[in-house]
């Protein structure tokens, strides 16, 4: 008796690890898998990156350098805007600051 509740335990701690390794390469192919899909993203990515003229490597630097150019180009815009002009005109009940009689040329 002794002796087969003493196998009756070790085919179940057998059986236990069985699962758990069958687990584990379920585990391993799924993450293996996730790599695959994850290289394919990432060489999909670069050849984007590469297609817009922008090397991979240096994207960062690039975001930074557009953002850049970006912020330059509305300061420039902010300048051209007359706003005083505007200012004046909304202040002034649209009248540009005439008066009744004022000739506006």
């Amino acid at each position: 008796m002794i002796i087969m509740d003493n196998n009756e335990v070790i085919l179940n701690k057998i059986e236990t690890m069985e699962k758990q390794i069958k687990k584990g390469e379920e585990i391993r192919v799924e993450a293996n898998t996730n790599i695959k899909i994850l290289q394919d993203q990432y060489r999909n990515e670069n050849k984007k990156l590469t297609d817009l003229g922008i090397d991979p490597k240096k994207e960062e630097e690039e975001i930074t350098n557009i953002e850049n150019e970006i912020n330059s180009l509305l300061d420039e815009i902010e300048t051209d805007i007359p706003t005083a002009l505007i200012e004046s005109y909304d202040s002034n009940s649209n009248t540009f600051g005439l008066k009744e009689g004022d000739d506006p040329f």
